[in-house]
């Protein structure tokens, strides 16, 4: 598999995933006889952009113990073994919004949802697999105060959230020098041009989270030489940009121009900027479906005519221009954790031998609650509760 240029045009086979001829036109022209592409349904192009902040979580035990019931085993236990809370609640928030994603889209109780990881610990939707989204991917960050969310059911997405804080360990300069191999020198040019100093730190992140979310969306890991990729961050992006996201960003790879794959940016606030790399149908089917280690069916013998066609990749670029722009400029839903719990079916206990030798009447925080309001705790939040909030040094 090629992940970065040899992309091979997918644009009639993702239409024929779909039961869709992708050199259909709309029967109605327009006013000035231009034919467009045919609407494709609604949910095909309606992304989930989701955002935890875990600095105004404060669990309570019963909220962390149904979260924990929520999850599969191994995540439950990999989130356990955390040292510090706000770790725990990272995972713990993007877990949640991973089922809860699945549960919206494909329309599944989240004890029917099982949940992997490719061999280059991409997270995907092992079972069950949506016949109608076939495509259906997504993608998890965090960094600082939050845990983000992307996901589509037509394109393949990855999401970075930076979190742009001074270094504690060593100036701006010698972070940047230690960081030198991973930007191009146009990039470098870009990032050091502010003359402020945290003017910098914040144009190198911008940089940083777009990489990050292109090399997600196409799950190689750091694996791939950054050098490779040059971005050019959006220009209009400021730290008040949240109300909306900013589209202008641009990548070159092996210096030539990619127009083929969609990014947007944002400042969740003062601290934190998010990218979001959107890549076009006629990668996503082959390139996704390598990635998680199923070969992409061939097309039968009666399939449209005009698979691999010039004509279907012209069809999803009007598709692309009509539909995703506005998708991709819609800002991210702040959820909080209730409500990704509202609706989440448990599939487990919290211990092996729930309530058995393992709880107790505990205690929130630093109060003891009522005799009549206390609630039953066990090892798993005892655990949780123990733990320090976030290392004093980073």
């Amino acid at each position: 598999r090629t992940s970065v240029c040899a992309w091979t045009d997918m644009g009639g086979v993702l239409a024929y995933f779909f039961g869709q001829d992708p050199t259909d036109v709309d029967a109605g022209a327009t006013a000035g006889g231009v034919e467009g592409p045919a609407p494709l349904t609604p949910p095909l192009f309606t992304m989930r952009r989701w955002a935890v902040n875990v600095a105004r979580w404060n669990p309570e035990p019963t909220q962390w113990l149904k979260a924990a019931a929520t999850i599969q085993p191994e995540e439950k236990e990999r989130i356990g073994r955390f040292v510090f809370a706000v770790d725990a609640k990272l995972a713990m928030g993007g877990r949640l919004l991973i089922r809860r994603a699945v549960c919206d889209v494909v329309g599944v109780d989240n004890r029917d949802v099982v949940l992997t990881r490719s061999k280059e610990r991409k997270p995907f939707l092992k079972e069950p697999r949506s016949s109608e989204f076939p495509l259906f991917n997504f993608n998890v960050s965090h960094a600082g105060d939050y845990v983000m969310l992307v996901s589509s059911p037509s394109h393949i997405i990855g999401v970075d959230v930076a979190d742009i804080r001074r270094p504690n360990s060593q100036s701006v300069d010698e972070f940047f020098r230690l960081m030198k191999r991973q930007f191009t020198p146009a990039e470098w040019v870009s990032i050091k041009q502010p003359a402020n100093e945290l003017d910098r730190l914040h144009m190198f992140y911008r940089h940083w989270s777009l990489k990050e979310s292109y090399i997600k969306a196409v799950g190689v890991g750091l694996a791939l030489d950054l050098q490779r990729l040059e971005f050019s961050s959006d220009p209009t992006l400021t730290t008040d940009s949240a109300a909306s996201m900013c589209t202008e960003a641009t990548l070159r790879i092996d210096g030539h121009l990619d127009t083929t794959w969609k990014f947007a940016q944002c400042y969740l606030d003062a601290e934190h900027c998010v990218a979001v790399a959107l890549g076009p149908p006629p990668n996503g089917i082959s390139d996704y479906l390598s990635t998680i280690g199923i070969k992409p069916p061939e097309a039968e013998a009666d399939a449209p005519a005009a698979v691999g066609t010039v004509a279907s990749s012209s069809t999803y670029r009007a598709l692309d221009a009509q539909l995703i722009a506005q998708q991709l400029k819609k800002p991210f839903e702040t959820l909080t954790v209730d409500e990704l719990l509202e609706s989440a079916s448990a599939i487990g206990s919290v211990d092996d031998e729930p309530y058995v030798g393992a709880c107790s009447w505990g205690v929130y925080g630093n109060q003891h609650p009522p005799d009549d309001t206390a609630v039953p705790t066990c090892r798993y939040w005892e655990q949780f509760a123990s733990r320090i909030e976030k290392p004093s040094r980073r």
